[in-house]
């Protein structure tokens, strides 16, 4: 990652926040699917998925934020 400390950082947190948002109509899909009666197992599954990345990326950035040489 190219950039000063900040901007690293700053990309960090815009990744963190795009996939909060794919997060949250990840949940409305399964709260559809739900209500109509119909599977929600590949939902789901793209929810873990969403999920794993943000702990990933949430890890990362405190890790940033302890020491940018580690990003």
């Amino acid at each position: 990652m190219a950039g000063s400390a900040e901007e690293r950082l700053d990309a960090l947190n815009r990744e963190i926040a795009d996939l909060e948002e794919q997060q949250d109509a990840c949940v409305s899909v399964i709260a559809a699917l739900t209500d109509q009666g119909l599977d929600t197992a590949a939902a789901k599954a793209a929810l873990r998925r969403i999920e794993d990345k943000l702990a990933a990326l949430r890890v990362r950035t405190a890790t940033f934020e302890g020491d940018a040489r580690h990003v």
